[in-house]
């Protein structure tokens, strides 16, 4: 006797199920408890030592770090931290990072900053500013200043990369002058000298505040790298007087500032004649 063709047909069916479950690999077949949907391989676990991206991406941000050191205090002038509670980082007088306080530093998180001058307010003290310089906006430094707030070195206190004095309204420093009357400009502007002690090296005069360049003058040669600024530098040296052995005679200023020379009023090529910054840092095109 034939089959009916409907059961002939489940027959099939049946058979071409079970020969499908027998192929590896083949999900879908089974107990009422098997999966309907395709299993999906485990993802593997990170290798020891790997953080996952988010960790990665947050240690590769790049800071400034400011700390206070006494030994910076060696300058003329008056305390005016003796730690540091607030800080700021400023490029010509607006706000562009503010600092977090960790075991009493500041830091900068330099994400999105241009290499560059700034300023760093410490606890709102705007007339004290601290000049800072970023050479390398994705690789950490540290830079430490002294209580007095006026010399600062970026790098180890041991062997700096710069060293920074300012000349600010806060420490009642003279303002900047003109190069041709030795007069105090109005408005009255403020002054910092920045050597760069490792490579170029140099000393600049900037204005406090806004990094506009006043002079720029190659250092080295006989003198040690602190003989411009720093504990001893020559505005101390005992062998002060013997200075114009070399360099002439430091009071007399050219008519122009093009016209100065290392044994031609050289001392005018940062500040007004052989009295130092106290008669002020001059600005060449005034």
């Amino acid at each position: 006797m034939v089959a009916p063709k409907t059961s002939r047909i489940v027959v099939l069916s049946l058979v071409a199920l079970v020969a499908l479950c027998a192929l590896p690999n083949l999900t879908g077949c089974g107990s009422m408890d098997s999966p309907t949907v395709p299993m999906v391989a485990p993802t593997a676990e990170p290798s020891a030592g790997v953080s996952a991206a988010p960790t990665d991406t947050l240690s590769a941000v790049a800071t400034l770090t400011l700390s206070l050191s006494t030994t910076l205090d060696n300058v003329t002038g008056t305390v005016k931290a003796t730690s540091i509670t607030s800080a700021d980082l400023l490029q010509k007088g607006a706000v562009v990072k503010t600092a977090t306080m960790a075991g009493g530093s500041a830091q900068f998180d330099m994400t999105g900053l241009a290499n560059g001058d700034y300023f760093i307010r410490v606890n709102n003290l705007a007339a004290d500013l601290v000049p800072t310089r970023i050479t390398n906006a994705t690789t950490s430094f540290t830079q430490f200043v002294g209580q007095k707030l006026r010399q600062s070195v970026i790098g180890t206190l041991a062997s700096p990369t710069f060293r920074i004095l300012t000349f600010s309204r806060g420490q009642a420093q003279t303002a900047i002058v003109a190069y041709s009357t030795g007069a105090v400009l109005i408005p009255a502007k403020y002054a910092y000298a920045i050597q760069s002690l490792k490579t170029g090296k140099k000393l600049d005069t900037l204005t406090l505040g806004t990094a506009a360049k006043l002079a720029s003058t190659p250092t080295g040669g006989e003198h040690p790298a602190t003989w411009e600024i720093g504990p001893s530098n020559h505005g101390k040296s005992a062998s002060q007087a013997s200075c114009g052995d070399c360099h002439g005679n430091l009071n007399s200023k050219p008519a122009t500032y093009p016209g100065i020379s290392p044994s031609n009023g050289w001392c005018y090529r940062c500040h007004y004649g052989a009295a130092g910054a106290t008669a002020g840092m001059v600005n060449p095109k005034k």
